[in-house]
């Protein structure tokens, strides 16, 4: 352990992993070899193991997170978007925002800190992961929890996937934080994100784009500007208007465009324009909401 301040190391430890991780598991003995091949085949009892143990934990989890008080020293920076895009086994489509940071707010300083990410319903209670055998809901790879074991991590970032088919579509996601103050005490407590809801890919064909910044803001009337717009809910094709005239776009993703603000020698004083973003689909076009502000600086 790097960065623990006092405490014997074995407690440290134990106090660590006495927890567990839900879906964490060591895969070496899961897999059996077939002949010569290099395939391989699941374990039918390992697998059922390993599912008993999930349930196990999860029975913990639950029960320690209704004895946890809501945090007063840590916060979410931004809770999840109100809708999110469903995303399927071989997608990487996180939850937005990506990723989702956890603070530390408190001016008391902590030998450690860790964070489990949990999936929550709407009213906060803690899910299973399976209903029965075609329903399901669950966080792939929660194993983006994070260790803190250094007093000056202040935030740890996770990159959430929720896998869905089942009739629910209102969650919440729930954070159990377990932390050791200076003084050697540990502590226990949860964060209970706002609720938000899954919606199918069918919805987002034709979706609005939602703009959230624009960096920088501002530049010279006598040069070329890289400006980057971050947000969600881009489509795979689109294009920015400065005040009705299309600009270069240089590159683009899901939540992010990066474009070139050309100079504007000919301006006396300074002036504010404005971007607006588009989704190009096959057969419309949509507009974001608002447009967004940049300013020449004469």
């Amino acid at each position: 352990m790097v960065g623990l301040q006092s405490g014997p190391s074995g407690r440290i430890v134990n106090l660590l992993n006495n927890d567990g991780d839900v879906g964490g598991h060591d895969w070496s003995d899961t897999f059996t070899f077939k002949s010569n091949k290099a395939e391989l085949t699941p374990n039918r009892t390992t697998q059922l193991q390993i599912v008993e143990e999930e349930s196990r934990k999860l029975a913990k989890y639950k029960e320690r997170l209704r004895m946890c008080p809501l945090s007063n020293h840590f916060y979410l920076q931004k809770h999840p978007n109100p809708f999110q895009r469903k995303c399927y086994a071989n997608e990487n489509r996180y939850l937005l925002p990506h990723p989702l940071v956890i603070v530390h707010s408190s001016t008391q300083s902590l030998q450690w800190w860790r964070v489990t990410a949990l999936l929550g319903a709407k009213d906060g209670e803690t899910l299973d992961k399976q209903s029965n055998g075609r329903e399901y809901h669950y966080l792939v790879d929660p194993s983006g929890l994070k260790k803190m074991n250094r007093p000056m991590d202040i935030s740890c970032e996770f990159s959430l996937r929720l896998l869905s088919q089942s009739a629910l579509r209102r969650f919440t996601l729930i954070f159990y934080i377990k932390y050791m103050t200076e003084t050697g005490g540990v502590y226990r407590e949860k964060l209970i994100s706002e609720p938000f809801e899954l919606q199918s890919n069918k919805i987002f064909v034709g979706a609005e784009p939602q703009v959230e910044t624009v960096t920088p803001w501002q530049g010279s009337h006598t040069s070329t500007t890289e400006v980057t717009i971050k947000g969600s809910d881009f489509s795979r094709k689109v294009s920015v208007h400065l005040d009705g005239r299309e600009i270069p776009v240089i590159r683009f993703a899901n939540t992010f465009v990066v474009v070139q603000i050309p100079p504007q020698p000919a301006l006396q004083v300074t002036t504010t324009m404005q971007l607006l973003l588009i989704n190009h689909f096959k057969k419309q076009k949509v507009p974001a909401r608002s447009t967004q502000e940049f300013t020449y600086i004469v």
